[in-house]
């Protein structure tokens, strides 16, 4: 088999990877739509506070700095030394490719390939390793911070007789990060604490631009139900089963407004808006994909 013809069947395999995530995100939207009331929706998305929506957004992407630092603290671990600057925006050309290149590479896996290719001491092994490890840790946080607003939700007494077992968990879950880094990635080991603290405020980051969309959509009640189902929906985003996680995120609400005390209109243009603020930021790596490679190379062999 030529170089070619595997080429071309990898190309072909990750466009029906592609197709087969935009029909489960199209899927997951038609479905949502029919569920909630239209009119009502095109009210409250047409009613939006400019200005709480701009100052979420700017919360986002200030989240996303202190994402890209956690990053590439995992990075330094990993053998690789690159600049504040450089290294976000190595980041948001990774947030780009994940959100609009078809395909199953995406951003996190073209940057170990960048990283590699131009420092042929680095460990790919490591490289994947730090860009786990950067998902995992901020899954662990949306894990703990999930339980926390759940038991300030209204969904707190249906579930009270499992308090308990809530709360074992929220407690646990950073205890069974850190022996999973010690056992897994000791390499990477050192980094705990400093990764933890980032990730802790880019939870903070996250959820202060979630308040701030619920008052640009003039949301005055029962915050803690929204955030609850926002955390819980971000874990379900971080699986690579629809674009950019569209349609997974509605989902969650839709199906969360049944039981907690949300209206479905102003919860699914909440995930919605929300989306549309993370493809807005993930646009901006497109302006860092010029010689990005050079500086890359540059950096590798410290000029």
């Amino acid at each position: 088999m030529t170089a070619s013809t595997t080429d071309n069947r990898k190309r072909l395999k990750n466009m029906i990877k592609f197709a087969v995530k935009l029909l489960l995100t199209v899927t997951a939207l038609v479905f949502v739509f029919k569920k909630i009331d239209i009119e009502q929706f095109a009210k409250t998305i047409s009613g939006v506070n400019l200005f709480f929506l701009i100052a979420a957004w700017l919360m986002f992407n200030l989240s996303k700095i202190v994402s890209a630092y956690r990053l590439n603290s995992f990075y330094k671990l990993a053998g690789i030394h690159l600049s504040g600057l450089l290294n976000l925006r190595f980041y948001y050309l990774g947030m780009f490719y994940n959100m609009f290149l078809p395909g199953s590479v995406g951003g996190d896996a073209y940057k170990v390939y960048l990283l590699k290719q131009n420092n042929e001491e680095a460990s790919v092994k490591k490289l994947i390793a730090a860009s786990l490890l950067d998902r995992i840790s901020g899954v662990a946080f949306l894990a703990m911070m999930a339980g926390v607003f759940l038991y300030l939700s209204s969904y707190a007494a249906p579930v009270a007789n499992y308090t308990v077992l809530l709360w074992a968990g929220i407690i646990l879950v950073m205890p069974a990060y850190y022996m999973f880094i010690r056992f897994f990635f000791p390499t990477f080991l050192p980094a705990f604490g400093t990764t933890g603290i980032y990730s802790f405020f880019v939870q903070l980051g996250q959820v202060i631009s979630a308040y701030f969309l619920l008052k640009a959509l003039h949301v005055e009640s029962y915050y803690w139900d929204y955030l609850t189902l926002f955390m819980i929906s971000s874990v379900f985003a971080v699986i690579p089963l629809t674009v950019g996680g569209a349609g997974a995120r509605e989902l969650v609400f839709i199906f969360g407004a049944t039981y907690l005390n949300i209206q479905e209109a102003p919860a699914v243009a909440f995930a919605i808006l929300f989306f549309a603020s993370q493809a807005v930021s993930s646009l901006l790596g497109i302006f860092f994909i010029y010689n990005i490679d050079k500086h890359i190379s540059s950096a590798a062999n410290g000029e």
